[in-house]
């Protein structure tokens, strides 16, 4: 189609669209788009509005066409998307407020106390087949001064 051709395309089209506008023919011969272009700016130019009753009919159709769809049922699972984030903090919070305090390193180990010469002249002895009352009498005093000294660390009475 050639410039001259689409003129005269245009020309009718627009001829039909006069015409259709004023009613003096059928609005088939019309383009669409254009007729409804030019519907809405004679509808502006006249300021014309809807009455109440064709107002309350155009929706009445629109509702009865896209009526409003009923909520969908919730599934039970939903409450678990709040359930597990509420979870997972009590339980963080639950670690902060029950967890021991930070591992401390035991406290320095302390020496056995030193036994003394008695103790070893009984062992000595008891070693070469000696008495092991006298060794047993020895290592009583040794105990108690071992335990003794357990319980000032730890704090509890032997």
């Amino acid at each position: 189609m050639n410039e001259r051709e689409a003129d005269q395309h245009e020309r009718e089209e627009a001829a039909a669209l006069r015409r259709a506008l004023d009613g003096e023919a059928s609005a088939e011969a019309a383009p669409r788009d254009a007729l409804a272009a030019a519907s809405l700016i004679q509808a502006v130019r006249a300021e014309s509005s809807l009455d109440e009753k064709r107002s309350e009919a155009i929706l009445a159709e629109i509702l009865k066409a896209h009526p409003k769809p009923a909520p969908a049922p919730r599934p039970a699972f939903a409450m678990l998307r709040w359930l597990i984030p509420a979870g997972a903090a009590a339980g963080a919070l639950l670690l902060l407020v029950l967890w021991p305090a930070p591992m401390r390193s035991p406290p320095p180990a302390r020496p056995l106390p030193a036994p003394d010469h008695p103790l070893l002249l009984a062992q000595a002895r008891a070693a070469r087949g000696g008495d092991l009352g006298e060794l047993a009498q020895a290592m009583r005093g040794y105990r108690e001064r071992m335990l003794s000294d357990m319980a000032q660390k730890y704090g509890r009475a032997p």
